[in-house]
């Protein structure tokens, strides 16, 4: 039994160790393919892409999606010239004042937005497995501050009533909320 549970202690370990590596590589990689790629766009298009927004982007905030950290984001957006950019973190705003903090110091237009789950009925009814699709995706960006304030209700209210594997909202409360 104590070998079994040694042997069980190192491969979490080793998993653990791995999974960071490899998480740490590709994030690596991925973002030098991408700041390669615009700059790539940048020279090609005879300047700065200050025209450009990006209106959907995934920081770290985006749990167990998003690779990106804040300060890179505005920091290849000032870069590359952008005059504007946008955090659409997937189902929560947890990233939006530094977002908001570090756009204002780099002079850049900060697009406070979030990529909801919408349930495909009511945000209270909670069926269906893990494989099945038991929501959609909608990009939601605030105009102004009642924009952002009836992004940080539409967020919250998705995960203190319509929880269910992802904090989920329904048309009911995107129309009161919009």
């Amino acid at each position: 039994i104590y070998v079994a549970s040694c042997a069980h202690a190192v491969t979490h370990v080793v998993t653990h160790v791995v999974t960071h590596v490899v998480t740490h590589v590709v994030t690596h990689v991925v973002t030098h393919i991408v700041a390669h790629a615009a700059a790539h766009a940048v020279a090609h298009a005879g300047g700065a892409m200050s025209d450009f927004v990006h209106l959907h982007n995934h920081s770290d905030y985006s749990l167990l999606d998003g690779a990106a950290r804040i300060s890179d984001l505005v920091s290849h957006a000032k870069t590359f010239g952008m005059k504007h950019l946008a955090l659409t973190d997937h189902g929560n705003m947890f990233g939006a004042l530094n977002f908001y903090k570090a756009c204002k110091e780099a002079d850049i237009n900060p697009i406070v937005g979030c990529e909801l789950y919408v349930a495909p009925g009511s945000r209270h009814i909670k069926s269906g497995s893990e494989q099945k699709n038991r929501y959609h995706h909608f990009i939601a960006l605030a105009k102004n501050e009642t924009g952002y304030r009836n992004l940080m209700k539409l967020s919250s209210l998705g995960y203190t009533e319509g929880f269910y594997y992802k904090p989920r909202i329904d048309d009911e409360i995107l129309h009161q909320y919009s």
